[in-house]
């Protein structure tokens, strides 16, 4: 089974960006560097103050294709005239989890059955559903 990567980074000049499992560690990992900076402020405000951040990924890029380009592979998978060597095809991925997707498509099935609901009581209020008209004529 493929372990999905972490969704959630904290990121500053100093560390860099670190991926972290709950958004609880991300921001702790944030509020953690600001803190050091306000140590550090006896010597003057840090430039990098500014770069501090945390939050989720909701995408992210990965290698799909890699083959060595020929003539006879132009135009497919979006290779094109001039690599030399190897081609490299890049996706995005969400990383959205499935729950969320479930909730979402529960969602749009209950607004379905109600719009076909109003659709059915609708054609109910005005009567029978007409005739299908004979087009042969």
């Amino acid at each position: 089974m493929t372990t999905r990567p972490a969704r959630w980074f904290s990121y500053c000049d100093e560390e860099g960006f670190v991926r972290h499992a709950t958004p609880e560690a991300a921001q702790e990992a944030a509020e953690a560097r600001l803190d050091d900076y306000r140590e550090w402020s006896g010597d003057g405000w840090a430039d990098e103050v500014h770069t501090v951040c945390w939050g989720e990924l909701t995408e992210e890029a990965a290698e799909t294709i890699t083959h060595q380009h020929n003539g006879d592979c132009e135009g497919e998978d979006g290779c094109v005239a001039g690599y030399s060597d190897t081609f490299h095809q890049y996706s995005r991925f969400d990383l959205t989890p499935m729950a969320d997707k479930d909730e979402e498509i529960k969602r749009l099935r209950a607004r379905i059955a109600e719009l076909e609901s109003q659709r059915t009581t609708a054609t109910g209020a005005a009567g029978a559903e007409p005739e299908p008209r004979d087009t042969s004529k």
